[in-house]
């Protein structure tokens, strides 16, 4: 829901968390260039369950295995549209590259402390 410029996340030392976007965003608030996201609910993740699929392999050599994230683009919407408080409809105006940082902000907003 907010203010300034370019693609990013910055973390902040609250419960929040700020991707700047590469270019403005026409909202029913009026355009911003950067959405703050609030950190995600228990109830949140219990509801819809976790944004995104983890596909773990084993290889035969020394590497051991290997963990791959693949986001859930329909889950990942619903995680933004509460976390931001802009609905669907205005997070889909976002271009492809700020879409990857806001779902990549959601990633690293649910990763365990010290993470």
């Amino acid at each position: 829901m907010a203010a300034a410029k370019s693609s990013a996340a910055e973390a902040s030392p609250s419960d929040q968390t700020t991707v700047k976007l590469s270019r403005p965003l026409a909202t029913h608030e009026g355009e911003v260039s950067k959405l703050d996201l609030r950190e995600p609910s228990a109830a949140l993740v219990l509801k819809h369950g976790l944004p995104w699929k983890t596909i773990i392999s084993t290889n035969r050599d020394e590497e051991g295995q290997r963990i791959e994230v693949e986001f859930v683009p329909s889950k990942m919407v619903v995680y933004l549209e509460e976390m931001s408080g802009l609905d669907r409809q205005t997070l889909s105006d976002v271009s492809a590259r700020d879409m990857n940082s806001l779902f990549t902000a959601v990633l690293l907003m649910l990763q365990p402390a010290g993470n």
